[in-house]
């Protein structure tokens, strides 16, 4: 295999240029020179639709977090039909940044309790940065079920390598333990909202999994135009 030099060196991880995602495999991984000290692997390539019939399918090994970087395409952000029925979800901003700085922190806890290392560097390693420099110019979305908060979402200005200048979605709700009604009306008040509040172009790092979110997000219209992948443990 020809040996793949990096276009970009940073301090987090070194960015490589393939073809596809196709091309990302294991064999390739182990052939590129990624220092202990640099969590992350980047993969770019030049953008391409994603389906939620047909996940991105990457074979590399389980001791990676592998993800895909998506953004929106060219017509922007595609909001779902408005369900008959909002399901009793309710949705607002925070009241102040106490107030989402409060909620986001009992939520990061709670997925580090179910995910672990699997939760990814980021979500165990940034947080304090996170809620120290982007959180005040954050845009937030809290959600509540039944009366009691179930989640929030969180877009920030964020400068990509290859994307560019978008607005980045850090923080997304699980929609854990929701109804199929009540997952379709806080889909589409989550489309919604990002539709009016992110103007850059929606940047979402995704697993590629055939979860309900990965049908959710790629049903934006988003295109894929990069991989990351970092160390679990």
């Amino acid at each position: 295999m020809k040996e793949l030099k990096p276009i970009k060196v940073t301090a987090r991880g070194d960015w490589y240029r393939v073809k596809g995602p196709a091309d990302v495999n294991q064999k390739l991984v182990d052939s590129i020179d990624w220092p202990k000290d640099k969590p992350y692997l980047n993969f770019v390539f030049p953008k391409q639709k994603i389906s939620a019939a047909k996940p991105i399918r990457l074979k590399v090994s389980r001791k990676y977090l592998v993800s895909i970087n998506t953004i929106s395409g060219a017509g922007g952000i595609k909001v779902p039909p408005k369900p008959s029925s909002l399901a009793g979800i309710v949705t607002r901003p925070p009241k102040d940044l106490a107030e989402l700085k409060r909620l986001n922190k009992m939520d990061q806890k709670e997925v580090l309790r179910k995910e672990g290392k699997k939760a990814g560097y980021s979500v165990w390693n940034d947080y304090k940065r996170y809620e120290q420099e982007i959180m005040p110019k954050a845009k937030a979305l809290l959600f509540y079920r039944k009366g009691k908060f179930s989640g929030l979402a969180v877009h920030f200005k964020s400068e990509i390598f290859s994307l560019g200048t978008c607005d980045h979605l850090g923080w997304n709700p699980g929609f854990e333990g929701f109804t199929a009604a009540e997952r379709r009306s806080a889909e589409y008040q989550q489309a919604l909202w990002m539709k009016k509040t992110a103007k850059r172009g929606l940047s979402v790092i995704l697993d590629p999994v055939p979860n309900q979110h990965y049908k959710f997000i790629a049903g934006l219209g988003q295109v894929v135009g990069r991989v990351r992948m970092e160390r679990l443990g």
